[in-house]
């Protein structure tokens, strides 16, 4: 298991880094100007990319998962009555929602989704893909802030690893807390326009037990 472990991880890295010198990601993201100090002063620093996988690419292990960061993430979300009245072209429609709910075994650690009844995690999360295996969903976006959840999903659900978190995922890109559902969202609307592909899986877990599932259709 542990060679499969950094073998996902390392991976990961990849992805988010094919993704980056592709062009890819770059459609996702919102420049941003920061103040920085520099030689003894305030300076303006333009910030377009994550620095944060060029770090990790020399040696990728276990140990080098990313963990909570900091970022953000919008979406406008609006009824085909909105896009209507005021002419807006859809780039993808949200076909479904599932929600599988346990209380997982981990009352001593308030990070369960983390290091909680990872079996129990699995278990709901592979409720939610068996719930849209018939929609011929292309790929998938699974939360994995543990890496564990993805690899024993794919293996108990027939999944190749090879559609799942296009993108490199919550290993690669981190995990900004309240934000992540939005990042994947928006991950998996990118790879379902750039490839060309018509529906795409968004699955996660959240600290209290929910595992909710989001069929993403693309408005080709």
């Amino acid at each position: 298991m542990e060679g499969r472990v950094n073998r996902y991880i390392e991976d990961s890295f990849e992805k988010i880094a094919s993704s980056y010198s592709q062009g890819v990601i770059q459609n996702e993201i919102a420049a941003v100007n920061i103040k920085v100090l520099q030689n003894n002063k305030m300076v303006d620093k333009k910030i377009s990319e994550d620095e944060l996988y060029r770090m990790f690419m020399k040696k990728v292990n276990y140990s080098k998962i990313s963990t909570f960061s900091d970022g953000s993430a919008s979406l406008m979300m609006c009824s085909n009555k909105v896009t209507k009245k005021y002419k807006l072209t859809p780039i993808c429609k949200i076909r479904s929602i599932y929600n599988s709910c346990r209380v997982y075994n981990n009352s001593s650690d308030s990070n369960s989704a983390t290091n909680g009844d990872i079996d129990g995690i699995v278990s709901d999360i592979g409720e939610c893909v068996k719930e849209y295996r018939e929609n011929n969903v292309d790929i998938f976006e699974i939360l994995d802030q543990n890496v564990l959840i993805p690899i024993l999903v794919s293996k108990s659900s027939g999944i190749d690893l090879s559609r799942v978190n296009l993108q490199g995922g919550t290993i690669a890109i981190g995990h900004a807390l309240g934000a992540t559902g939005l990042r994947q969202i928006i991950n998996v609307i990118t790879s379902l326009k750039m490839k060309n592909l018509r529906f795409g899986l968004v699955v996660g877990n959240n600290l209290i037990g929910d595992s909710i599932g989001i069929l993403i259709e693309n408005c080709i």
